[in-house]
Parts: structure tokens; sequence; C-alpha cells
């Protein structure tokens, strides 16, 4: 117990110590007190995670059910496997050969020939994520940001080389384009009839 000569002082102590936290963010409750919410004891807010950008590497659930039911399938039939799961049961569809039909089929996965390529949930948001920032990007450098040797190729031609495997973003952001700077490029080298001149495709910009 302190004596009534000592108390001011040790009121004084408190008083300071108490200011001190406050400056730094943190707040002192005294032994017996309840705490009332200061400086730092809030919940920090957490930026919004960007939504997704419209287009056909982003298909919309009721397009991913409409995209199935054209197969005779449930839409849980084209949905990426989570990443620890093995890869099997992959129906593989019809080729197509029309632009449009090429792009819509890479927005699930799979390539111009009708087999899945991407098969993984990490692999699939990893590749949208990227095909996102493409598409945001307004100037060669910040496409080459995203995947390097995109900011001299087609827009599409890069999403394609995404949503298909031939571009695999890393978790370093070191993804590179693997070759052709067209959707005609990419398709023939997906179909393995590529024409790009050694030392002239994506990744020798």
């Amino acid at each position: 117990m302190l004596t009534s000569t000592q108390q001011p002082y040790a009121d004084a102590l408190v008083k300071a110590f108490g200011d001190f936290m406050s400056a730094v963010g943190g707040a002192y409750v005294a032994p017996g007190t309840t705490p009332t919410p200061g400086p730092g004891t809030f919940p920090v807010s957490v930026p919004p995670v960007p939504a997704p950008v419209a287009g056909w590497w982003n298909p919309t659930a009721a397009q991913y059910t409409t995209f199935a039911a054209r197969f005779g399938a449930t839409a849980a039939a084209f949905a990426p496997v989570p990443d620890d799961q093995p890869s099997l049961g992959w129906s593989t569809l019809p080729p197509v050969t029309a632009t449009a039909d090429i792009l819509e089929y890479a927005g699930y996965g799979y390539g111009p020939d009708g087999k899945q390529r991407l098969y993984h949930v990490g692999k699939f948001t990893a590749a949208r994520a990227a095909c996102d920032q493409i598409a945001a990007a307004t100037t060669p450098d910040q496409a080459n940001a995203a995947v390097a040797g995109a900011g001299n190729a087609d827009p599409d031609a890069v999403r394609l080389s995404l949503m298909t495997g031939l571009v695999l973003p890393g978790p370093l952001g070191n993804a590179q384009m693997a070759g052709g700077q067209t959707v005609a490029d990419v398709v023939a080298i997906l179909m393995g009839q590529s024409t790009t001149p050694a030392g002239q495709g994506a990744g020798s910009f």
C-alpha cells in the first residue's frame, strides 16, 4: 500500500507510461480496470480482393453450367480439382478450329484439341489472375511485368497461352511467353504444328 505522499508519484508514472503506449499505438490498462479502445486497438481494414475482369478467361457459374450442358454434363464435371488431388476423369471434347471456340475452350482450361490442360484450382487461379493483369495493362511494360514477352504479343495470345498451360505463372512472378505472338501461333504450338522460326518466338524479345 502506497502512502499518501507516494501515491501522486505512482499515478504520474502510470499516466506517463499510458501516454507513451498510446503514442506508439498500444494502450496501458491498469489492473482491475476495463480496457477502453484506443489507437491501435481497432480491427485493421483489409483491402477487398479485386473482382475478376469480365472476359472469356473468367467464365461465370452460369456459363460453366451452360458450357457443361452442351456436352451432357454438369458444371462439376468441368470444375478444377483441389491441388492435392489427382487430375483424373476429365472428358476429351470435340476439337475446335474457330478462334471464338478456341478461346471459349481455353476459358475452361481446354486446348483446341479438346484436352484439359490446367486441371487444378491453383493453376486456374494463377492463370486467370495473370489474364486479368494483361487485361488491365495499358502499356507494353505493364504487360511484360505480368508475363515476360507479353508486351509484343496479341493480348488474347498471351491469355490463351496462360489458360492452356503454355505459360505457368510462378510464385516469383517469372512467367514467360513460351512462343508465338498471335492466337494462330499459339494454336499451332498447342497442336504441335508450330511454324514460328527458332529464335523468333516469345521469350526471345
